[in-house]
């Protein structure tokens, strides 16, 4: 079956399911300057191989991280309890630096405890947005970069010109903080079984809850000793920890991706799925389960309540510590030891849950509910608590009476959060991430409407009655979980969604096979899920396949997702920009620098080429596709020599421009008694040349993982420039910050423009590294 010169590629190799494969010319050099740019004429006859090389794939038990072992499981839960601990520290230590924003603003009390609104109302619209996302792109990307888009959010809230730029970014940092919980709380059930997940989903809700809790005591030492502003800059310094521990250590865990990803690496094709319908299918389900589904709405109205009274007592324990017993801002703090300590109590002991919950088991079948009778006693706990600490509140006595009800309120919470959750994922299966992204946002509107009317609340009725009133309403709710167990088959019978998950499990077809020209492979269901597949690393029929081409096997692509955006970047990163914009800055001033951002859009023409033809070759096949034929000699010629030639500058100029930024570091750094001359500035490059050829020597299995770095140390320097620049940029250091108007209009020429060269062409040559290149390389 022979080629005709110049057919693509993209069709004959990528579709048959070789993406997966690095290939290499039999002679690179000629491959370089040759006319037809990447196809021979004269071609290999394919051989169709008699076997099929697929039998069934799966993923291995050190894949799968339902089968990894405990040593593994804990080190990357502790991360993703991390990530939970950080955003609702984010949370409670707002409440310590309320009467600063007051006094700084200029605003009333009910606009400055409208920040904690604000996060929770971002905290509800988060997970509607980027849980469908999750289902197509696997969970490590939505967590990574939402977790570092919050980072970045403390940076505009810590010096906002004015409360209302302040609670916006309060509401970003809600909106970008949710879905990393929600996506870690997903990877918790990646890993854990139902029997084993007792204790990581305690300790991940106490994590939560605790934190907010222990968050305004941290929060009133801080603002003791330290500006206000300081909260969010710890809250940056502990989130950067956890994003750097997730970026190195955490792995994909979800399993339709782990799957698809085995499958691309072994060349499978997957049946495509519809992501617009996806997307949209995600963003309706948890509304509509909300408003339909018995089961969702009872149990999300209830913990909805639970963790309202959680959020109020931010604002009732300060008021009667503060106002009642005279106490300090920081020693009313201790205030909330009682439900702190009564939360960590409770994770001790959640491993007897389990063992509860496998007892209710063996009695009335695998069913949801057997989660639920000890939640029908612990339930009375919270109206228990209440209650003690408004009767303390009316009839002071001692103080630590009221520190005490904290106890029954810590349980009674947690357990109605451990409970439902488990109850709600356990039930809905598949669509328990509807399921918990309906709970989530009645939960969080809640939260956030009720400390709105808290300060009115108990000023108005006083700690006592107020905390009274909402312990009647608990006292109500509490026969919920009751109900729930009781009526059980009715409540079933009800909910559309539970009844079409069993539907869905009996009629479930087995998959759908995809002919390709190594013969049949057996895929995905829809949604491009491949499941119980197997196959050789290389058939003989693939090797076939690649020598029709002229082509032979040598390395296997190995940049991923993260390697990939950690490779851009490098490209374009904190250093990039300084050494490329330099020169625009000298030339036109800073309207010049922002608006020479606009030659981007060259990258983007280019992404989309190699979206088309992510082949070898790059930008020599891709000339040889796009040229009219007669004149294909001629300019792939002139694009090897071209594209040589802008390498050789293109290293010369990168390398000179790396040395003599640090040499200037150095004299600054000396205050510049050392003046770097040209000399050193050669020596220092020529050294640099050697290292980055020492680099570039290695295979590149090790140089994606040495490429994984850059995006931490490029993280690193931006906060920590971006930080250095807010702080001292001030009428008082003599640095006002400049006008919107000066940024985009101010024109300065203070030298000529300097000769220089920049490309985009990066992303065609790494396009042969990466998994999926039309996808990932644009």
């Amino acid at each position: 079956m022979n080629k005709q010169p110049g057919q693509p590629l993209l069709n004959s190799v990528h579709r048959r399911g070789l993406a997966g494969v690095h290939f290499q010319r039999q002679n690179p050099l000629l491959f370089i300057m040759e006319s037809r740019a990447g196809v021979t004429d004269k071609q290999p006859k394919f051989q169709q191989s008699s076997s099929d090389p697929v039998s069934h794939l799966s993923l291995s038990s050190s894949e799968d991280p339902l089968q990894w072992p405990k040593w593994k499981k804990w080190p990357r839960t502790m991360i993703i309890i991390s990530m939970s601990l950080t955003l609702a520290y984010y949370s409670g230590v707002y409440a310590a630096s309320i009467p600063f924003v007051m006094a700084d603003y200029h605003c009333s009390n009910l606009v400055a405890t409208s920040g904690i609104s604000w996060f929770l109302l971002g905290f509800a619209c988060g997970p509607l947005v980027f849980a469908p996302l999750s289902e197509m792109f696997g969970r490590n990307p939505i967590i990574l970069v939402t977790l570092l888009l919050f980072i970045f959010s403390n940076i505009g809230s810590a010096p906002a010109p004015n409360v209302v730029c302040h609670l916006i970014f309060r509401y970003i940092a809600g909106f970008f903080g949710a879905p990393t919980v929600t996506n870690a709380g997903g990877s918790l059930t990646d890993m854990w079984p139902a029997t084993e997940r007792s204790v990581p989903w305690a300790i991940f809700s106490a994590a939560s809850f605790l934190t907010v809790i222990i968050g305004p005591i941290i929060g009133d030492a801080i603002v003791q000793y330290l500006p206000w502003q300081w909260t969010y800059w710890t809250s940056m310094a502990l989130g950067g920890t956890v994003y750097l521990a997730a970026l190195l250590f955490l792995p994909e865990t979800y399993r339709p991706k782990l799957l698809s990803q085995k499958a691309a690496r072994h060349g499978l094709v997957l049946e495509q799925i519809d992501l617009r319908s996806r997307y949209r299918e995600g963003l309706t389900r948890p509304w509509i389960m909300l408003f339909t589904e018995p089961i969702v709405w009872g149990l999300t109205f209830y913990m909805s309540f639970v963790y309202s009274v959680l959020t109020l007592s931010l604002v009732a324990y300060p008021i009667d510590y503060t106002d009642i017993w005279g106490w300090s801002i920081l020693k009313t703090s201790l205030g909330y030891s009682g439900i702190a300590g009564s939360m960590a109590l409770a994770t001790i002991f959640s491993p007897f849950l389990g063992t509860i919950h496998r007892s209710y088991v063996r009695k009335i079948g695998s069913a949801p509910e057997a989660r639920l009778p000890l939640q029908i006693w612990l339930s009375w706990l919270l109206p228990i608590g209440l209650f003690w600490f408004a009767w303390t509140a009316l009839l002071p006595r001692n103080p630590v009476v009221g520190i005490l009800a904290g106890v029954p309120i810590g349980i009674g919470s947690l357990s109605v959060f451990l409970d439902v959750y488990a109850y709600l994922t356990d039930c809905y299966g598949k669509y328990s991430a509807s399921a918990m992204a309906a709970n989530g946002v009645l939960l969080r509107l809640f939260g956030a409407g009720f400390p709105l009317f808290a300060d009115s609340l108990y000023r108005g009725l006083g700690v006592g009655w107020g905390t009274s009133l909402l312990g009647f309403v608990a006292l109500a709710l509490a026969p919920l979980p009751w109900l729930f167990y009781r009526y059980r088959p009715i409540l079933r019978k009800k909910s559309a969604y539970h009844s079409k998950l069993g539907n869905d499990l009996m009629a479930e077809k087995p998959p759908q096979v995809l002919h390709t020209h190594a013969g049949s492979f057996p895929t995905s269901l829809p949604g491009g899920v491949v499941q119980n597949m197997d196959l050789n690393e290389m058939s003989e029929a693939d090797r076939a396949l690649v020598a029709e081409f002229g082509y032979k096997p040598v390395f296997k692509r190995q940049f991923g997702y993260l390697s990939t955006f950690s490779f851009a970047v490098s490209v374009g990163g904190v250093f990039s920009v300084a050494t490329t914009f330099i020169y625009p800055l000298q030339a036109g001033g800073s309207a010049s620098v922002v608006w020479s951002g606009l030659s981007r859009v060259l990258g983007l023409s280019v992404s989309e080429l190699v979206s088309a033809y992510p082949t070898c070759g790059g930008l020599y096949y891709t000339v040889s596709r796009l040229a009219p034929k007669k004149y294909v000699p001629v300019v792939s010629w002139v694009t090897g020599w071209l594209n040589v030639l802008g390498q050789l500058a293109g290293v010369a100029g990168s390398e000179w421009g790396a040395a003599a930024l640090l040499l200037a570091a150095v004299s600054i750094g000396t205050d510049f008694i050392y003046f770097p001359s040209v000399g050193h500035t050669v020596a220092t490059m020529a050294g640099m040349v050697i290292l980055s050829g020492l680099a570039n020597s290695l295979s590149t299995y090790w140089m994606e993982k040495m490429t994984r770095s850059y995006v931490i140390f490029h993280v690193l320097v931006l906060v920590s420039c971006a930080i250095a620049l807010l702080a001292m940029a001030q009428p008082e250091n003599g640095a006002p910050k400049h006008t919107a108007k000066y940024v985009f209009t101010n024109v300065e020429n203070q030298s000529g423009w300097l000769p220089m060269g920049s490309d985009y062409d990066a992303t065609a040559h790494i396009a042969e590294e990466i998994q999926n290149p039309e996808l990932k390389a644009p």
